[in-house]
């Protein structure tokens, strides 16, 4: 008996040496599967990032078409208060608010000039060059899938196929991350902007020139 449980605990020791020794020694995956697995990846990545490529999709003109609308309530409710103090009479009139709206007018409309001869510009270009490495990337894409199966059939090493579709993957991903960035940027405008908006609402409603409720549309 006692030889026996000997003999068993050998046997136990043994197999379970092999087996992770055999755990250990993982068999290279073929090339091929790698080759797929690569390409599988950076066509997933080139997918999830095309609508993000569109600025009609990613939210960007949509930022710009708002922060233009905030730019026109500025400009247009400075200039009704300013147009209204000064239609009435003399004796009533409050010129220091009449002068007060004409230096803020100015002074935002250089500003709003500013941004859209620079920093809107500038984002704008940004926006168009991660477009443009989008496209080259998607453009290297497919031809490096036409190239594949030349490697092949040429019995090439595909470790620089895979290699590529590796770094196309990375780069549109990279490509991606900066267009959200930019989307990011161009919101931080529209918040400057719709902050400057709320604080030109403050001084009209204290200078007693509050924003008109729009009517609620139902019958009395």
């Amino acid at each position: 008996m006692k030889n026996q449980r000997i003999i068993l605990a050998v046997v136990v020791t043994v197999a379970t040496v092999w087996v992770c020794a055999m755990a250990q020694e993982k068999p290279a995956e073929d090339p091929y599967v790698l080759a797929a697995i690569a390409r599988a990846k950076a066509e997933v990545a080139i997918r999830d990032s095309g609508p993000i490529t569109d600025t009609s999709r990613n939210g960007f003109n949509n930022v710009w078409q708002e922060t233009d609308e905030v730019w026109g309530k500025i400009w247009d409710r400075l200039g009704k208060a300013r147009d209204a103090e000064s239609r009435k009479d003399e004796y009533a009139r409050n010129q220091q608010f009449i002068d007060e709206c004409n230096t803020k007018l100015d002074t935002l409309n250089r500003e709003w000039q500013s941004f859209n001869q620079k920093e809107r510009q500038e984002l704008g270009r940004e926006m168009q060059d991660a477009i443009n490495e989008f496209n080259n990337l998607s453009q290297a894409f497919a031809s490096l899938s036409g190239q594949e199966q030349y490697y092949k059939n040429a019995k090439l090493d595909l470790l620089q196929v895979i290699t590529m579709y590796n770094n196309i993957e990375k780069k549109i991903i990279e490509t991606r991350n900066r267009i959200n960035a930019i989307i990011a940027k161009a919101k931080e405008f529209y918040q400057k902007w719709e902050k400057v908006r709320a604080n030109v609402e403050e001084f009209l409603t204290k200078a007693g020139y509050a924003p008109q409720q729009p009517a609620s549309g139902k019958t009395p």
